[in-house]
């Protein structure tokens, strides 16, 4: 999601968003809106169009073509402010999209939702958020636990563990210190889960910031969602309909569940984070280990993450909040210290 579009945006074009926006929300008109929705648009106005005291405006005036994808994808997220999704949001931010000329298939996927079809669900966001996080197929991710299982990817834990050799301030002595502070095993540990799928998170957490509260994890999802010019809306959908609507909706994390986590402001803040980012850090093929050694600051200001939004500077706080610690469902918890 790209958000030069917004940020150019003239002050009639800024209402014609606010106002689509409040349409979902109030589901035309037929919803009471309430503190939540009012933050949620405040949250978009001050990050996304950089016009904190903008209102909504005419929800039918012409928007930039530019804008037409990244405002149908944001209609799509805003029924998930709420704790439990109203169908009439969802069809109103389909209206909004099929106007702009953008049908987005993943209304199928707020639609299951809201209707409780839990399996069919389930099966329709598996396929693409294992390609959107990982870049493999269902198939390929369960071979890959397997392996990993078996102790065949142990050459990627042991790089971690050389990189807690790394003085303090780089890349990868703090990635260490997030595993010190969390109890489940190393991404390649003979047991644990495969790089692909679980590394490929957990480095984002300290490039962003970010603990592994709930909080912390929808912000993860929020950033996902904006990063990069592909769509990611099953990943930050599923991420956010687990920790806000409380829907077992990912294997790996189907014993990990809450409702209400999501706080307007730093979840839309973290979207617009990911959509600010300078490189696409959430791509699979992403090589976070080659950066290991790398100046942590340095490397956030380099790919365009800035302060604003971290839950965690230079390690502190915890990276793990005590009493909220969500683990992934299938980790191990640790059993050895982490050591060179």
């Amino acid at each position: 999601m790209l958000i030069e579009p917004f940020r150019s945006a003239e002050a009639a074009t800024r209402g014609a968003v606010l106002g689509r926006l409040w349409q979902v929300m109030t589901a035309g008109g037929a919803a009471a809106p309430d503190e939540r929705h009012a933050e949620t648009l405040r949250t978009i106005a001050r990050h996304f169009l950089a016009a904190p005291d903008a209102a909504p405006g005419d929800a039918a005036a012409p928007l930039p073509p530019a804008l037409h994808r990244p405002v149908a994808e944001l209609a799509l997220l805003v029924p998930l402010v709420d704790a439990v999704l109203d169908p009439r949001k969802v069809d109103e931010a389909a209206r909004i999209g099929a106007a702009l000329g953008v049908a987005l298939p993943q209304v199928a996927v707020l639609r299951d939702a809201a209707a409780g079809r839990l399996a069919r669900l389930r099966m329709r966001v598996a396929g693409p958020l294992m390609r959107q996080l990982a870049g493999i197929s269902v198939p390929t991710a369960l071979l890959r636990v397997a392996r990993t299982r078996l102790g065949f990817d142990r050459a990627h834990a042991d790089r971690l563990r050389a990189a807690a050799r790394l003085p303090d301030g780089t890349f990868g002595r703090e990635l260490v210190r997030y595993y010190e502070h969390n109890p489940f095993e190393l991404p390649g540990e003979t047991g644990g889960m495969p790089p692909i799928l679980v590394g490929q998170h957990d480095f984002l957490h300290v490039l962003l910031g970010y603990d592994t509260s709930t909080e912390g994890e929808l912000c993860v999802g929020g950033f996902v969602g904006g990063c990069g010019p592909v769509s990611r809306l099953e990943a930050v959908m599923t991420c956010v309909l687990q920790f806000n609507q409380g829907l077992p909706v990912q294997e790996f994390t189907k014993d990990v569940v809450k409702r209400g986590a999501l706080r307007p402001e730093t979840f839309f803040l973290a979207l617009a984070r990911g959509a600010a980012c300078r490189a696409d850090i959430a791509d699979p093929a992403f090589d976070y280990m080659a950066l290991l050694d790398r100046d942590l600051a340095g490397l956030r200001a380099e790919l365009g993450i800035g302060p604003e939004g971290m839950m965690v500077h230079e390690g502190q706080p915890r990276w793990s909040v005590p009493g909220d610690r969500d683990l992934l469902g299938g980790q191990k918890p640790r059993t050895r210290p982490i050591v060179a």
